[in-house]
């Protein structure tokens, strides 16, 4: 039985970072980050605090 690298014909393209990612990284503790979805759902700037808000600063 052959290994099944033996049967692969070429490389997978690079992922392609930041904006359109589709792949995941292993982190060195064993996590997936995968780094397009920080850009694509924090567009907001996070919230101020409850007494910054009421002071108006």
């Amino acid at each position: 039985m052959k290994a099944f690298v033996t049967y692969l014909k070429k490389e997978s393209p690079a992922m392609q970072l930041p904006s359109g990612s589709t792949g995941w990284i292993e982190l060195p503790n064993g996590q997936r980050w995968n780094p397009g979805h920080t850009y694509k759902f924090n567009a907001q700037q996070p919230r101020r605090p409850w007494w910054r808000r009421l002071m108006g600063l």
